[in-house]
């Protein structure tokens, strides 16, 4: 056996068994004097270990000792004129509860630490007191697997037991995380995000797979219920299993990688945002001439709207449509990408969410949520709201049904639709004819936005490389998707914080929201 190896061994322990002394102490200076003493012992006493591999268990049988001479110190210290005897037998039954108490504690935080059948065969075992022949029959596997899970769970249990286990960050400082996605139907993955352990699940598998043991420590929840979340998020696709671990299966854009990208292309952005608003304002009068409804807005909310078309238009129509023709498929019924933020939605005053509904006569409803509006406009885009909407929008005989005639009640308090001297959608209303005016005045913008935006693709995704695991090496199609994003929301902000753009407050117009009727 190495002297020198178990002398290093005893240096490296000294971190851990500070952390055992405090734990036990409550008070640094004690915890310094416990300490000392335990490495003491350990100094005095290592020539005893006859088999290296087991130093830490012996390490932890020379603490628990200490810690026990230590005990009965400190109540022969602090006695009252008790009988001897009396006060040595309860002495022993004080520093007994309080081992049995420790290691009752122990073996629960090493059982919950088990995940699957290693802890059902334990629980039911230990706990429920079952036969293995009971177990066997219960779980629907061989009496053999049985024992065979429970020798395998005692051991795991017994090495957890004699170590010092530090609980993760993330036991008591989660981070944030929201999901993205863009494809067929409306972003369902939301709400299953609503809470942040699936989130911090993702963030933690992201970079390599581990075990649902490891998670357990990292995150500082119990085994039992972190199963539930891991199979939700394999049913939908969102992690991957190989053997016993996880692995993230989307890609998540880090804070570390949205700091460098923010950097390194602010101000790219804000000089396309100066010249974005200053087209704008050279085009009002051209654009108002064209005559639709809402050409007489105020010229803040028209602002708003022609900046929001203006970048819609490019990235969605010119760029989106023609470079990602067609959606992959997530599961039986959903098509598309899937991404996530290591950030809350609404942390930016323009984080985006860009929606939009057709009815069976082919009007339009186009909207772009950001997250400064307290108005979330992606209500608008389910059938009966769309349908009731682009009904009054585009004049067709109003036969509403019941269902459209409540709808209509909640769109007139919501402020979405007017009551003067007929109904009147509170949105600019386009024929086919007046938006396609409108974009050949916007043409020379959007081209020249298209090409800016199609040379920072590669510099975004050469930043990415350095955040993502190399497993993933296909990034066109989800840079793609966040450059959209980026784009917006920089050129957006950037307008708002240089007062070309300002909210009203209240906020009664629609401000990123408007109509494309069939005519």
């Amino acid at each position: 056996m190495d002297d020198t190896a178990i002398v290093e061994k005893i240096k490296e322990a000294v971190e851990p068994i500070f952390a055992y002394s405090l734990k036990r102490t409550n008070n640094r200076h004690e915890a310094e004097d416990l300490s000392q003493e335990i490495l003491l012992n350990l100094y005095d006493s290592y020539n005893q270990l006859k088999d290296e591999r087991k130093f830490y268990g012996w390490m932890w049988a020379v603490a628990n000792n200490v810690f026990k001479t230590y005990l009965r110190k400190k109540g022969k210290n602090t006695h009252i004129e008790f009988n001897e005897q009396y006060h040595i037998e309860y002495e022993n039954r004080i520093t007994d509860q309080v081992e049995e108490q420790e290691e009752l504690g122990l073996i629960f935080r090493e059982i919950s630490i088990l995940s699957g059948l290693y802890r059902e065969t334990m629980m039911l075992y230990y706990i429920k007191e079952r036969s293995c022949a009971q177990i066997a029959e219960e779980l629907s596997m061989s009496e053999n697997m049985v024992k065979q899970y429970l020798f395998k769970s005692r051991k795991k249990v017994k090495e957890g037991v004699n170590m010092i286990r530090e609980r993760g960050e993330r036991s008591f400082n989660p981070r944030r995380f929201s999901i993205y996605y863009w494809g067929n139907s409306k972003n369902y993955y939301h709400k299953l995000f609503k809470r942040k352990l699936p989130g911090n699940i993702m963030l933690e598998t992201f970079y390599s797979p581990i075990t649902t043991e490891q998670l357990s420590v990292e995150l500082g929840v119990a085994s039992v219920y972190l199963e539930d979340e891991i199979d939700i998020l394999l049913e939908n696709n969102l992690l991957t299993k190989k053997s016993n671990k996880f692995q993230s299966n989307i890609v998540i854009f880090t804070k570390e990688f949205e700091e460098e990208l923010y950097n390194k292309t602010k101000d790219h952005y804000a000089e396309l945002a100066n010249d974005l608003n200053n087209f704008i304002n050279e085009k009002e009068n051209l654009i108002r001439s064209i005559g639709f409804k809402g050409a007489d807005l105020p010229f803040n909310t028209l602002k708003w709207q022609l900046l929001s078309i203006t970048l819609y238009e490019m990235v969605i129509e010119r760029f989106l449509k023609h470079e990602i023709k067609e959606l992959p498929s997530i599961n039986k019924d959903y098509r598309g990408y899937v991404w996530g933020m290591e950030r809350d939605y609404g942390d930016q005053d323009f984080d985006i969410g860009i929606n939009g509904y057709t009815d069976d006569s082919g009007n339009a409803l186009v909207v772009m949520d950001y997250a400064l509006i307290d108005k979330k406009y992606q209500d608008l885009c389910s059938q009966i709201t769309g349908d009731t909407l682009l009904k009054i929008a585009s004049e067709a005989d109003l036969d509403l049904n019941k269902y459209e005639e409540n709808e209509l009640l909640s769109l007139i308090k919501e402020g979405y639709v007017y009551q003067n001297d007929g109904l009147t959608v509170n949105m600019p209303v386009f024929t086919k004819k007046e938006f396609r005016a409108l974009k050949e005045l916007l043409e020379d913008a959007v081209v020249d936005l298209y090409h800016e935006f199609i040379a920072i693709i590669p510099k975004t995704e050469k930043i990415l490389k350095n955040y993502v695991p190399k497993k993933i090496t296909d990034l066109k199609a989800i840079v793609s998707l966040k450059q959209v994003e980026s784009f917006i929301v920089e050129i957006m902000n950037t307008c708002y914080l240089n007062n070309d753009i300002h909210l009203p407050k209240p906020c009664h117009d629609v401000l990123s929201a408007y109509i494309i009727v069939n005519k």
